[in-house]
């Protein structure tokens, strides 16, 4: 077994293990009530929603699943990982769930399935991943020694990072067009320039290595 999670009501017990399924036990009687079959490799974290009806689950086969408690059925296949899923979280409100691997933190719209932002900045595996108890922050944990506190990104944060990162030192922005870029993008998400959450900040950061030619 490498990892437990109980239900927000305490009467149930999540589990995740080596042989591929995870497990659903009556933490009264001791007696398995639900068993999830269906990754193809180990399991490595398990999450229950706040409301106790679904329950995400994080593999070794590079994918993060949510099911249905009540009917062991698969609501969505969360693939794009390079690498085992380390960790998975549901938001408190059920809309998003949160992976975490060596390549990349993602944030997933959790009832489509759809990926709506990466995380990137830790400069090693990230170990952790959950969600703050009111639902606007994520938190992040890695042998880099730091835990990070991201607020809530949008997909623009993740469409933003991917294509200035994927043009590099091709990039011929003066800094007054990054500036611009910043603010526009600042714009589109309601908030001011100078009150950006952090992943305004690795966006910033993301122009500065473009500009510099030290992008990935």
């Amino acid at each position: 077994v490498l990892a437990a999670a109980l239900s927000p009501d305490g009467s149930r017990l999540a589990t995740a293990s080596e042989d591929r399924v995870a497990r659903i036990w009556d933490v009264r009687s001791k007696k398995r009530i639900a068993a999830f079959p269906g990754h193809t490799r180990q399991v490595t974290a398990v999450s229950f929603s706040a409301d106790g009806q679904r329950l995400a689950t994080a593999s070794a086969d590079k994918t993060a699943r949510i099911w249905s408690v009540a009917t062991g059925e698969v609501l969505a296949i969360l693939g794009g990982h390079e690498v085992e899923v380390a960790a998975v979280s549901l938001s408190p409100d059920g809309a998003r769930l949160v992976t975490a691997s060596a390549d990349e933190v993602r944030l997933w719209n959790a009832e489509t399935g759809e990926l709506l932002a990466t995380l990137p900045g830790h400069e090693e595996d990230v170990a952790a991943a959950s969600f703050s108890p009111d639902g606007q922050y994520v938190l992040t944990a890695s042998p880099d020694k730091t835990v990070r506190r991201w607020a809530n990104p949008s997909d623009y944060t993740s469409f933003l990072l991917g294509r200035l990162r994927a043009r590099s030192a091709r990039c011929y922005n003066t800094e007054e067009d990054c500036e611009d870029c910043l603010k526009a993008f600042s714009a589109r998400l309601g908030r001011a320039p100078e009150d950006r959450p952090e992943s305004y900040v690795e966006a910033w950061r993301a122009y500065r290595e473009c500009r510099e030619g030290t992008g990935d």
